[in-house]
């Protein structure tokens, strides 16, 4: 019991100093990019893009790719609408992370994980 609940004070340490250091990131970014958005909503999108590429192509490696090759043929449909999801939240979190107040960026950051949850209990 005592592991479980050192575990869970680590989980919670963890969260907040990931929270803070995500505000003052955001923070520190958005007042000099606030005019550049676009362009940082996008630098970041082809940076989770190069890191999935570099993933599958690890992966590609020690395993046969056509398992991932079938996923995507089965459910091509549905991966091009969670794409075209992320492709319009990027620019408009940025865009509007910009102007807000601190506090409610971070609430617009955390906006993203119910209907992530959601989105893929639809899916599912």
């Amino acid at each position: 019991r005592n592991r479980a609940q050192g575990t869970g004070v680590l989980l919670v340490l963890t969260f907040l100093t990931s929270a803070v250091a995500n505000r003052v990131a955001n923070r520190i970014l958005l007042v000099p990019m606030a005019k550049h958005s676009l362009f940082l909503s996008l630098a970041t999108s082809a940076a989770q893009l190069a890191a999935y590429l570099l993933l599958l192509l690890s992966r590609s490696w020690h395993q046969s790719l056509s398992p991932f090759l079938a996923f995507v043929a089965d459910f091509w449909v549905p991966l091009c609408l969670t794409g075209l999801c992320e492709g319009c939240f990027y620019p408009l979190v940025f865009a509007a992370a910009a102007k807000l107040p601190g506090g409610l960026v971070q609430v617009l950051n955390q906006s993203i994980v119910p209907y992530t949850v959601l989105f893929s209990v639809v899916l599912v």
